[in-house]
């Protein structure tokens, strides 16, 4: 089965369920790792979760991994780019690489499980395929998103740590 991952995900979204339009996975470097330091931009909560933050008169958020085995870095999540309001919408703001924060628990870094909400292929056909975007482009509209963290050291969860509606 071909699984909706969105296509800046594919090389490293190992899919572990996937029903309905919800799909689920695990973040896999290409060298096989699956912790990753997180380097982010957005809103900080007390509770450890982060979301959209006004930047530039508009609202970013980014996620980005860190392998600790390989080095590669990997953009997680920009609001700018990714989902619904980012993809089709043009909503969202890049944030250069000298804006983001480390989020850290430990040394070791995080496993990052993410849910994706999918488009449904058929009503995005109906709707968006014009001139600007083709039957493929559905798997980068994404409606929500969620992104769980579990500490690679000491086992630590954070749930919700990004839980954000993209429509």
């Amino acid at each position: 089965m071909i699984y909706p991952v969105p296509r800046h995900l594919r090389s490293i979204f190992s899919v572990t369920s996937f029903k309905g339009n919800s799909l689920g996975g695990k973040i896999v470097c290409e060298c096989g790792c699956e912790s990753f330091k997180l380097l982010y931009f957005g809103s900080e909560y007390k509770s450890g979760h982060i979301g959209c933050l006004k930047y530039k008169n508009k609202f970013a958020l980014n996620v980005t991994g860190i392998c600790v085995s390989c080095g590669k870095r990997h953009l997680l999540f920009d609001l700018a780019k990714h989902g619904f309001d980012g993809f089709v919408n043009g909503e969202g703001v890049s944030v250069s690489d000298g804006e983001l924060k480390e989020f850290s628990c430990c040394e070791n870094g995080f496993n990052v499980e993410m849910l994706i909400e999918t488009e449904d292929k058929e009503n995005f056909a109906e709707d968006f395929i014009d001139a600007d975007f083709s039957p493929e482009d559905y798997v980068d509209t994404f409606n929500w998103l969620v992104i769980n963290l579990k500490c690679s050291e000491c086992g630590k969860t954070l749930r919700d740590f990004v839980n954000i509606e993209l429509s």
